[in-house]
């Protein structure tokens, strides 16, 4: 066999060695993993306060009554009827009108800005384009520097591992998983076995015994000095019994699976040593790892990372994903116009006594708060 050959058959069998060490070790370790902890919940936004969620609902409906409302003042708005307030008497006529006109303008006002800031999401020759999607790149230019510096950055990172001493929990994991493996009766008899069979498969051919044969010999001869009488003497019985020196090589060869099997069993020992000693660098391991982890965190940009993925939303995208962190307190602004301009309406139909008014309720329900809260 050439030397190209045996190089080929030497390293098909490795390859294969390799792969059988690498499933050994992937087997052995999956069998030695914890059973994993039930799936974290998903977060979900928390629920609105109970309050809160009424006066919404009741928002909701301020649109469709005011609509009722301003349909049912066409047929009769206090027509012809006074108001005696302490002698001054208040012409209730067209109230009805006033109150459902301004608050369905509250609500129609605020409904149209919000929706500007979203539509058109492209831009259009006369109508233009709503603001957020013709900001995008600004957007995603504050956006990242907002999370880069005061949400997601390698320092609260760093700082937020150090706190949790979440490389040194693992690393002290990662050592029982090493020795769970390394105690393992199965694990240490297959690691044998591979070996074993490793090194049948590279003898078991009589080419590749023959050359590494004639490299031993060629390795001792080198070895010898040149001058010397224990070369004079190797080469002298190479000529006369070369070929036997070889087959007596050769036979050597052939016999180490059988005598590997006897010496593996040291083996043992050797496996026993790793986790101590592992265990005794532990401290270095971790500070290692620290380090080389915190200088990947170093080149980390977030700002650059957030700005290019928000970058890459299309403009329908990024509505959507500000709408949806962001809906429910539009749609409290968007009925809320309705409440305000009702208001306005009375402020209209009397500026004084509704301000004053106005003013009144204000200021008992500032006092009756900070009277509870204090």
């Amino acid at each position: 066999m050439s030397d190209q050959n045996l190089l080929t058959h030497a390293g098909e069998r490795t390859k294969k060695l390799g792969s059988s060490l690498g499933k050994l070790i992937s087997s052995h370790v999956s069998n030695s993993l914890p059973e994993p902890s039930e799936k974290k919940k998903v977060h979900t936004p928390p629920p609105p306060a109970k309050g809160h969620s009424n006066f919404i609902l009741g928002l909701k409906l301020l649109p469709g009554f005011l609509t009722i409302v301003f349909i049912a003042a066409r047929f009769w708005d206090f027509n012809g009827i006074k108001l005696n307030f302490y002698g001054n008497f208040l012409a209730l006529d067209g109230l009805l009108t006033m109150i459902s006109v301004s608050g369905l303008i509250g609500y129609l006002t605020n409904w149209l800005a919000i929706t500007m800031l979203f539509k058109p999401k492209y831009k259009r020759p006369i109508l233009g384009q709503g603001l957020i999607p013709s900001q995008k790149n600004r957007i995603a230019y504050r956006l990242a520097q907002a999370v880069s510096t005061d949400l997601i950055n390698p320092e609260i990172i760093k700082q937020k591992l150090i706190e949790s001493d979440l490389i040194g929990t693992y690393r002290r994991k990662g050592l029982d998983l090493i020795h769970n493996v390394l105690q393992s009766e199965a694990f240490r008899n297959e690691l044998k076995g591979i070996i074993t069979e490793y090194v049948s498969s590279l003898v078991e051919n009589p080419d590749v015994r023959a050359e590494i044969a004639k490299e031993i010999i060629s390795k001792i001869e080198d070895s010898l000095d040149n001058n010397s009488m224990e070369k004079m003497a190797l080469k002298a019985y190479m000529l006369m019994r070369g070929e036997h020196a070889q087959r007596m090589v050769e036979n050597a060869i052939a016999q180490l699976p059988q005598q590997l099997e006897s010496t593996l069993t040291k083996l043992d020992e050797s496996l026993d040593k790793i986790p101590p000693l592992i265990e005794e660098k532990s401290e270095q391991i971790e500070e290692y790892v620290s380090k080389s982890l915190f200088s990947i965190l170093q080149q980390f940009d977030v700002h650059q990372l957030v700005e290019e993925n928000i970058q890459r939303f299309d403009e329908e995208r990024l509505s959507n994903l500000i709408k949806g962190t962001t809906n429910e307190q539009f749609q409290y602004i968007q009925y809320l116009g309705a409440l305000l301009g009702m208001i306005g309406g009375f402020v209209i139909w009397q500026p004084v006594w509704a301000t004053l008014a106005i003013g009144l309720i204000v200021g008992f329900i500032w006092g009756l708060d900070k009277w509870i809260g204090d």
